[in-house]
């Protein structure tokens, strides 16, 4: 049977004992899903005195659920809304640089950022969905704080980036190579902390690693007025694939870019076009949080700017 992550809360339990000390018996609830249903499925929830050889059983002080093996997934109860204010999400970096002329139009240049630790504070609040059964639903709404806001808060180290590039510059030409790395090693988990709920206190995986960015351009003068640029780059992804999820499906991208730059006295006029192209992706039934499939995306990205300078 597949491991999946199921807890019985404290209270779940002092109401489970609750309805057995009142019946008389040894109760267990059991989730289960079976065929019908508008969705072509529907869950049952039972109070049983026992259970199938092959349940998921979990125990808390001395009372136990059990989870029928064909629903490998845990009931939708309730949804949650996570916000913030932006009020005191803030951090603090620094970044050096140096850029050296070698001469016959050669410059090599070398930057980094680092990384940068937000405290995040924010909100919570919690919707019960009905299951359409009331025990259950009881139990729930005992469990979770429905129509309560609720403080807490996270932390991330956002990575540090080094790039390392080289141009030569020409009477009509500007070609430019570089190559940077994020450190993404630093954002192993999201931890969220409720200061009044610490029972939803919960540390997600998210297990990013370091990844390395390789860009080249091309810039022609055709006038005194005229610019044309052309480049390239290959972006591979921090993200593993168990953490592929519909919010976000990263994967290693290649893009190309071409725009135009019209310069006139203290007039600037730049135009941009960039195509996106991300890998196909599967999560090879490895998703750390049910979203199991494929991910295939692509992009088509304009833009335009106008400086004026006086």
């Amino acid at each position: 049977m597949t491991d999946i992550a199921v807890t019985l809360s404290e209270p779940a339990a002092r109401r489970i004992r609750a309805i057995a000390e009142a019946e008389g018996r040894p109760l267990m609830l059991r989730v289960a899903v079976d065929g019908g249903g508008c969705s072509g499925f529907q869950y049952r929830f039972d109070l049983v005195e026992a259970g199938e050889d092959d349940d998921l059983r979990i125990e808390r002080d001395g009372v136990a659920a059990l989870v029928d093996p064909f629903s490998q997934q845990v009931v939708d109860v309730a949804q949650t809304h996570i916000y913030t204010d932006g009020a005191g999400n803030d951090g603090w970096g620094w970044h050096a640089g140096l850029l050296a002329k070698l001469g016959k139009g050669l410059s090599f240049g070398l930057t980094y950022r680092s990384s940068i630790t937000v405290d995040y504070e924010g909100y919570a609040d919690f919707f019960q969905f009905s299951t359409g059964n009331p025990e259950l639903d009881q139990i729930v709404a005992q469990t979770i704080p429905f129509g309560e806001t609720i403080s807490g808060g996270t932390q991330i180290e956002f990575p540090d980036f080094w790039i390392a590039g080289m141009a030569w510059t020409g009477e009509r030409v500007i070609i430019s190579a570089e190559w940077g790395r994020m450190g993404w090693s630093s954002f192993q988990e999201l931890a969220l902390t409720f200061t009044d709920y610490p029972e939803f206190n919960e540390a997600i995986p998210e297990n990013y690693h370091d990844a390395d960015q390789y860009r080249l351009g091309f810039e022609y003068r055709a006038s005194q007025h005229l610019a044309l640029q052309l480049g390239t780059l290959y972006d591979e992804t921090p993200q593993p694939a168990a953490n592929m999820t519909p919010l976000l499906g990263d994967a290693n991208r290649t893009s190309v870019t071409c725009g135009l730059s019209w310069i006139k006295n203290n007039f600037r006029l730049d135009l941009g076009y960039e195509y996106l192209m991300m890998d196909d992706r599967s999560t090879e039934g490895t998703s750390v949080s049910g979203y199991d499939g494929r991910y295939e995306s692509s992009a088509n990205l304009a833009g335009a700017s106008m400086t004026f300078t006086f």
